[in-house]
């Protein structure tokens, strides 16, 4: 029986079941899937792709039509033939733009926004100068800014690789995103070690070590009663940061206080802003540690230098002396750069209320890193995920 000759294919499937059949002919096209290969069952590319049985199965029922795959025994479906290019002249007059190109999900706006390496905003800079130094394109994509189905596109054209950066890792819309570009073959970095990403490269700071070389550094002061002042989320790097603060302090003989959870603070561009921000940090201290001057304990961890002016003008609310009563440690080595330090005129660099240390992550080492893990998935497509991590320095705030 002569069998339906391909129809077209759309040059940008928009529908569930076209997605489903183009995703299933891009395999069979690029050899994934060879003549005589067993088609995935509907319910396996069900919940590959997130869609309802009857929507793949409409998927493969055109595939069928168009004489790519056909119906067997026990209904398994199998390859008969390989496909045809898709006629359209983007695709096929010359190379693909986005077949070049290593898509950056990142909310940064503007990379360069600040001159100290600590910010994360330069890693994805120095990212994209690797990316483009080995011959791709950067392509940014805010997945904060796009529209609803716009980040789907990546699916429908997918790039070269793709990059997580670490607050975009951390949104639920771009986990399942990233798992099914997995499965299309497009190589996928994450700047991130939570578990959704287990089947992802991941290129991050050994947040652990950070938190646990500042606990050791304040213990070494005699420092005791350390406590670590973290955001109220749920960060795989702030599950890290607990962990090293706890095992320091624990391998010191010390019992880890309970943890000072804060709200994630808000840049301070005005007073106001500031001293509301001062007030959250003072609630919170008093909720978790008592009112008392002898409760609150003689060392802080911040999450991060921006937090230090906050710390400092609460301690001072509470009766306490920053560095004298309570030391305060930052993280990130961006201090000088704090713009929140002109609300509280004591933290300047060489006062007695900056922070006496900070880490620096090595965000230089961090962007470069996540271009090479990219480009390595290109070349060994078939190698076990990798997880690589960036040694942290601590640097006395002298230093920075």
């Amino acid at each position: 029986m002569t069998q339906a000759p391909a129809q077209p294919v759309p040059a940008s499937p928009t529908s569930p079941r076209d997605r489903t059949a183009a995703q299933v002919r891009d395999w069979i096209q690029s050899g994934k899937l060879r003549t005589g290969d067993a088609v995935p069952s509907e319910n396996s590319l069900a919940k590959r792709f997130g869609f309802a049985r009857g929507t793949v199965r409409a998927a493969l029922q055109q595939l069928e039509a168009e004489g790519l795959i056909q119906a067997g025994q026990g209904r398994a479906r199998r390859v008969t033939q390989t496909a045809s290019p898709p006629k359209h002249p983007s695709r096929t007059a010359k190379p693909r733009l986005v077949a070049r190109s290593v898509a950056i999900l990142s909310s940064v706006t503007d990379p360069l926004q600040f001159n100290r390496y600590g910010w994360d905003t330069h890693a994805q800079a120095l990212a994209a100068h690797a990316i483009h130094h080995h011959g791709y394109h950067a392509l940014t994509v805010n997945p904060e800014a796009v529209h609803a189905g716009e980040l789907e596109h990546l699916i429908d054209d997918p790039p070269a690789g793709v990059i997580l950066m670490p607050v975009i890792a951390a949104d639920p819309r771009v986990q399942p995103l990233a798992e099914r570009l997995i499965e299309a073959g497009v190589p996928v970095v994450a700047a991130s070690d939570d578990p959704a990403y287990h089947r992802a490269d991941r290129v991050l700071p050994d947040h652990h070590a950070g938190a646990q070389m500042l606990t050791r550094w304040l213990l070494d002061r005699g420092r005791t009663r350390i406590a670590a002042i973290f955001p109220d989320q749920p960060h795989s790097w702030l599950h890290q940061r607990e962990a090293g603060y706890r095992q320091a302090m624990t391998d010191a003989g010390h019992t880890p206080l309970p943890l000072g959870r804060i709200p994630d603070l808000v840049e301070a561009d005005d007073p106001d802003t500031f001293r509301h921000n001062v007030r959250v940090v003072v609630g919170y201290l008093v909720d978790t540690f008592g009112a008392g001057p002898d409760q609150l304990p003689d060392a802080l961890l911040a999450t991060t230098d921006r937090h230090i002016p906050f710390l400092a003008a609460a301690l001072k609310a509470l009766g306490r002396t920053p560095n004298t009563d309570t030391d305060l440690v930052g993280y990130d080595a961006v201090w000088p750069d704090v713009a929140e330090a002109r609300f509280e005129p004591t933290t300047l660099t060489t006062s007695p209320t900056a922070p006496l240390a900070t880490i620096d992550k090595h965000n230089d080492q961090l962007g470069r890193a996540l271009a090479d893990a990219v480009l390595f998935r290109l070349k060994h497509p078939d190698a076990a995920p990798q997880r690589h991590t960036i040694a942290p320095t601590l640097v006395p705030i002298t230093q920075v």
